[in-house]
């Protein structure tokens, strides 16, 4: 091969001829290419291809592969000669249990919606509302945007710890403490009317609401922690996307739940039960959940992580039913991801041992937030943040205040509601359909056209907005537009944010980045909490900008597709080892796909 011809200028892929199980990358590189540990970034990436096929092939003879190496090779082979229905089969069990983890995003999603659908409800207008000059009872908007942020500030505290928990005793546990939690602190939304009824005061009613949000936000933060690493460690690579777009498919499933109790509520005349009936609901599901956690498998990779080999052998015949799945070679697999992630976080000044050396035998591996920030684990930490955040400022809060834009756009309230529930229902096929979309298409491709479809649809809603308010058919454009953008969102960046964060961090690191993920979700969601409100709500109480607030965030979308073109790699397809050599060889965001792993 030419060393000076570029990759892209290749016609096939371009070899990278890496051991893709091997312990350390950086070992199995001639003597004078650079440890990626000790080598900046800027000068890795610049020498990435063409520096590493220039030294000649790197694959090592039989001879020279140790026994260790083979049998991770043995595992990854393993992987990848099994089609998608055989994957499927053989690991039904992780499929299985990573639907019963993911139950708990659905429940918390139901209680997000209600909150939002709460200020569309006429019944609850009517109680915890004021009116102003003898019109129709409103939440005020300072009010609206202090229930959702205290949800928000507590899901925010929670994660970080959650990460931290989830790490020292593991994602079941975690998990199941936060169910518990959830079962008390709803008593105290339950009973924020009788404290408003009791007091005649529909302040203190709203606090008491704001309170149980607060609250109720510690185990919503635990949860996002938790599931979507449990499940990217449970699924092999052929379903991870899929399983872990999944979740995306459960914050629709507790969408749409709230919305259809709401609505089938619209005929209570008992404001108090009007509120507490859809309250209740929620303490159906953590019993169930409780009782079905207590029997789960842990994470194989956690319990490696904890030196606990034995408990990770039998975790994982309990994910995997085939008789020829090679349990040994799998553990060996994980323990040489979780080293050479490791590796990935040490500085040139830190001596990092091995894991399972004399030293570290049985001490657990605890990775830690700063982590995600050394060497080439910063790349893969950003491309999770911006992920999440675009996620958070593509225009997804108003599928939450869809109701409340409809009334806006012109129509009934009762009309506002079924719209929405169809709304959802559209949202579930599109992720359906997305999850075969992901399995035959790239996905950095996929994301791109999303993006670029929310700026379009975006622009066009806020152009409406100025359309005069006799032009019967521009709330049904309106309507029409924003029923197509929920289809955009879920075909597209919805799912895909999942199985790029279960895909792009290391093994080890995956916990730790996911939660800062989310924590930047939620942190940049605070514009939404406050500003969507505003936007929205007529003069007094908002700035009565309807639809016209949606090119705020076609402009946002717009910054979002130029930083994707430029650092969203493709890693469809790699598996966890593959993945890591590409990053710790910084290679160049568009040779992702073109460079093959050996």
């Amino acid at each position: 091969m030419d060393a000076n011809k570029k990759p892209e200028a290749l016609h096939g892929s371009t070899s990278l001829n890496l051991p893709a199980g091997s312990s350390s990358t950086a070992k199995a590189l001639p003597s004078d290419l650079p440890s990626p540990a000790s080598v900046s970034p800027a000068v890795a990436r610049s020498a990435s291809v063409e520096q590493v096929s220039s030294q000649g092939p790197l694959l090592k003879t039989e001879s020279q592969v140790s026994v260790k190496e083979l049998e991770v090779q043995d595992a990854n082979n393993y992987e990848k000669s099994l089609s998608f229905k055989q994957t499927a089969s053989a690991w039904l069990p992780s499929i299985v249990w990573s639907i019963v983890f993911a139950v708990t995003i659905i429940g918390q999603s139901y209680d997000l919606s209600l909150a939002a659908n709460f200020f569309s409800f006429p019944q609850y207008r009517n109680l915890f509302g004021e009116s102003h000059n003898g019109g129709a009872k409103e939440i005020p908007t300072h009010w609206q945007s202090i229930i959702q942020v205290t949800g928000q500030a507590g899901q925010v505290v929670a994660m970080y710890f959650a990460g931290k928990a989830a790490d020292k005793y593991g994602y079941r546990k975690t998990i199941m403490v936060s169910l518990a939690s959830t079962v008390v602190f709803l008593f105290v939304s339950f009973f924020a009317a009788d404290a408003m009824l009791a007091s005649q005061n529909h302040q203190v009613g709203l606090a008491i609401v704001a309170l149980g949000q607060l609250l109720l936000g510690l185990p919503w933060g635990a949860f996002q922690a938790c599931v979507g690493a449990y499940v990217s460690d449970i699924s092999p690579t052929k379903i991870r996307p899929i399983m872990a777009g999944y979740i995306s498919l459960c914050w629709i499933f507790g969408q749409l739940l709230s919305t259809g109790v709401i609505t089938g509520l619209r005929s209570v005349e008992d404001l108090t039960w009007a509120y507490r009936i859809p309250v209740m609901f929620t303490w159906i599901w953590p019993p169930l959940l409780l009782i079905s956690l207590f029997f789960a498998p842990e994470s194989p990779a956690w319990l490696v992580r904890q030196k606990r080999d034995d408990d990770a052998r039998a975790a994982l015949r309990k994910l995997n039913r085939d008789d020829a799945f090679p349990v040994e070679s799998h553990l060996k697999l994980i323990k040489s991801a979780n080293e050479k992630a490791r590796q990935a976080s040490a500085t040139p000044d830190d001596s990092v041992a091995p894991a399972d050396g004399a030293d570290g035998a049985n001490q657990a591996d605890e990775p830690t937030y700063g982590d995600c920030f050394k060497n080439t684990n910063w790349r893969r930490t950003r491309i999770v943040v911006m992920t999440s955040i675009a996620q958070q400022l593509c225009g997804s809060a108003l599928m939450f205040h869809s109701a409340k834009m409809y009334q806006k756009a012109g129509m009934d309230v009762p009309l506002s509601f079924n719209l929405t529930l169809a709304q959802y229902g559209l949202g579930i096929v599109c992720i359906l359909v997305s999850f075969w979309l992901m399995s035959r298409y790239r996905h950095r491709i996929m994301w791109l056209w999303g993006v670029l479809g929310a700026v379009v649809i975006m622009g066009l809603i806020g152009g409406l907005g100025f359309a005069p308010a006799e032009l019967k058919a521009v709330p049904w454009v309106i309507a029409s537009l924003l029923v197509f953008f929920t289809g955009v969102y879920n075909l597209s960046l919805g799912p895909l944010v999942y199985a790029l964060t279960a895909n792009i961090p290391s093994e080890r690191l995956r916990n730790k980045t996911g939660v800062l993920g989310r924590i930047s979700y939620l942190v940049s969601g605070q514009l939404n909490m406050w500003l969507v409100p505003k936007m929205l709500e007529d003069r007094p109480n908002g700035w009565s900008f309807g639809p016209r607030s949606t090119l705020l965030f076609a402009g946002l979308n717009a910054m979002f597709f130029v930083w994707s073109l430029f650092d969203l790699p493709e890693v469809k397809g790699r598996t966890a080892a593959e993945v890591d050599d590409l990053f710790m060889h910084n290679i160049k965001t568009r040779d992702f796909h073109r460079v093959s792993v050996a």
